[in-house]
């Protein structure tokens, strides 16, 4: 399946585009201490394919795989507008982590932003005993948006996908398992219509607004889409020279 030419006609792409859009605002209105870097385009207005890194048993507190910006751990809980993703469009790889925060009553601003187009040759990438491993260390120039001075952050992620095909259950089953008799129907909480399952490991899953597109990439449901995550990463990373 050639899922870049896909990507290119599908409704997909305008919607993410819009998506990223967004945070021009609340850029904006984010104070100047805050970490706001990229060496890209901004804001992106070519879409990519995006997949998240993500945490087994998905809890609003407790979402994302581990990023750390000069030995800084960033947020790793779920709110809206928020992403952790890489990012393929077939000729370029792309990191995002972003978090958004907002008050009662005031405006969405960013808790971080930073978003870097990576070499293939930056990422350790490893596959043993179907478990693929995305790793960077690596120190990066780009840019503060907030004071267009030019500066350089250390980023470091070793992001984990264990072949998920055999560890995705409905919400429903989850809930009659062991899974549910512990947390997960007590504090789970399921982000999306499109994302009614848990996953029992560390894993990648399409992007919420990707993922709503399943029948654009010839998937017949969300599950299935996700069944087939870890070849589709491998093979987009197998494109990108």
């Amino acid at each position: 399946m050639n899922y870049i030419e896909l990507l290119n006609k599908s409704n997909y792409s305008s919607h993410i585009i819009e998506y990223l859009k967004q945070d021009v605002t609340r850029v904006q209105n984010s104070d100047k201490s805050t970490l706001i870097f990229t060496n890209i385009e901004f804001p992106l207005n070519s879409p990519y394919l995006l997949f998240e890194p993500r945490v087994p048993m998905l809890k609003p507190t407790r979402y994302y795989q581990n990023f750390n910006v000069d030995g800084e751990l960033k947020r790793l809980d779920w709110s809206a507008g928020s992403t952790r993703a890489i990012g393929f469009n077939g000729k370029k790889i792309i990191f995002i982590s972003k978090a958004v925060s907002k008050e009662i009553g005031d405006v969405e601003k960013m808790d971080h932003y930073v978003a870097v187009e990576l070499n293939k040759n930056d990422l350790q990438i490893k596959e043993e005993e179907n478990v693929l491993t995305l790793s960077l260390n690596k120190e990066i120039n780009g840019k503060n948006l907030k004071t267009n001075v030019e500066e350089k952050h250390k980023l470091e992620f070793s992001f984990i996908f264990a072949n998920n095909d055999r560890a995705i259950m409905p919400k429903a089953m989850a809930q009659q398992s062991m899974y549910g008799r512990s947390s997960i129907s007590q504090t789970s909480q399921i982000i999306s219509k499109f994302e009614n399952y848990t996953i029992t490991v560390l894993h990648f899953a399409p992007h919420p607004i990707l993922i709503q597109n399943y029948k654009e990439f010839g998937f017949e449901g969300p599950i299935d889409f996700q069944r087939n995550c870890y070849n589709i990463i491998k093979q987009l990373l197998n494109e990108v020279k």
